[in-house]
């Protein structure tokens, strides 16, 4: 992965939120006036990402809409599984598929169901509570492979994240986003 380009696309802001997210769905269409759609270092983080590894299989918790899932899978053509864990709406399910070529599969927390599942990236991309926050890594970072990556937004928030790479002894890459991204590696 190329740190220093994703970096330097963050900075020019020439991708728009607006434009990579123009064919999701939402529940009020007002939310597309939000400042975060003007916001063109938020969502398009994940486009620019997606353009820099090739994931096979995907895990993600705090799908917000799918919305984050959406930009990454139109910068990255390898997903050919997205796992996600939580919030089950049709319209999470169908920004996610819109994009996705492979299968997606929605599920509630049902521990037996994941125990086999090991994925290439995890995405932590919603907001929670520090508790919960730091009970939602240690669960993707069970699920990854090894030298998987796991990506955490929202990370200026709280210290959840911080002490998480604290804990496994790894040094996260940080990315300036709306509310700073990090990444750490397996």
């Amino acid at each position: 992965m190329d740190i220093t380009e994703v970096q330097q696309k963050l900075a020019t802001g020439a991708m728009s939120s607006r434009v990579l997210l123009s064919r999701t769905k939402v529940f009020d269409e007002s939310v597309r006036s939000c400042s975060i759609y003007a916001d063109n270092r938020h969502f398009p983080f994940y486009y620019y990402l997606g353009q820099q590894i090739k994931p096979e299989k995907v895990m993600q918790v705090g799908p917000y809409l799918g919305l984050p899932a959406a930009c990454f899978l139109q910068g990255c053509r390898s997903v050919k599984e997205w796992l996600c864990v939580g919030e089950r709406t049709r319209i999470t399910e169908s920004n996610i598929q819109l994009h996705c070529k492979g299968w997606v599969v929605m599920v509630d927390w049902d521990s037996s169901f994941f125990e086999p599942y090991k994925s290439d990236i995890a995405f932590l991309s919603q907001q929670f509570p520090k508790e919960d926050a730091m009970g939602h890594m240690e669960f993707l970072w069970d699920h990854l492979e090894p030298e998987g990556l796991l990506v955490v937004d929202y990370i200026t928030v709280s210290s959840a994240f911080t002490d998480f790479c604290r804990v496994k002894n790894r040094d996260p890459i940080i990315f300036q986003t709306r509310h700073s991204v990090g990444i750490v590696q397996r």
